[in-house]
This record gives structure tokens, C-alpha cells and sequence, in this order.
């Protein structure tokens, strides 16, 4: 189950896509950092959860982490950002779309 996407503005921070060979072919691997403004995601009522997928650059991240510990001057009552880890996952992995016969 899923809900309709929504767009929401990030820092991005990338890593290079690493691929592996084995018997079954190519895997491709990319680990990728969202962080987001927390107050925007109260806003909007949006609180990203391991598990859940972010779509980027026509690829999906499954979330691996949140972490929500970058206070404004060491403060805790003003917390800043939401920091989520992600990984590049397939899309056959996460049956968002019906695969062709």
C-alpha cells in the first residue's frame, strides 16, 4: 500500500553509484542523504520512516535512518532538519509498478 507522492525541497548529498557482477548480473548500489527543513514536514503533516521510498533523479531511495538531531545552536527545543539515509533500491524490489509480461 501507498500513498500519492508529494513533492518536498532537500540538501542532497550523493555517492557515487557503485556497480557489482555476479552470476545474475549487474547491481547497481548508491547510497544517498536527504535532509529536510523540519518545520516544512510539520506543515505538511509528513514524517519520513524507515522503510518508506523517496523518489530522485527518476531512481527510488528506500529510507535506511532518520535522524533528527541537528539543533540550532545545541538547543534541543530548536531542532532543525530531519537527516534521512537512504539507499538506491530496485524497482522490482518495491512493486510500485506492474512488471511486464
Amino acid at each position: 500500500m501507498f500513498y500519492p507522492w508529494i513533492e518536498i525541497t532537500a540538501l542532497i548529498d550523493r555517492a557515487d553509484i557503485n556497480t557489482d557482477y555476479d552470476d545474475f548480473g549487474p547491481d547497481r548500489k548508491q547510497d544517498v542523504v536527504f535532509k529536510f527543513r523540519e518545520k516544512m514536514l510539520q506543515l505538511i503533516n509528513i514524517y519520513p520512516e524507515v522503510g518508506d521510498v523517496i523518489q530522485f533523479n527518476e531512481r527510488y531511495h528506500e529510507i535506511d535512518n532518520v535522524v533528527q538531531e541537528q539543533f540550532l545552536g545545541g538547543i534541543d527545543s530548536k531542532s532543525h532538519s530531519i537527516i534521512v539515509n537512504t539507499h538506491y533500491a530496485r524497482i522490482s524490489k518495491l512493486s510500485l509498478v506492474e512488471r511486464q509480461v
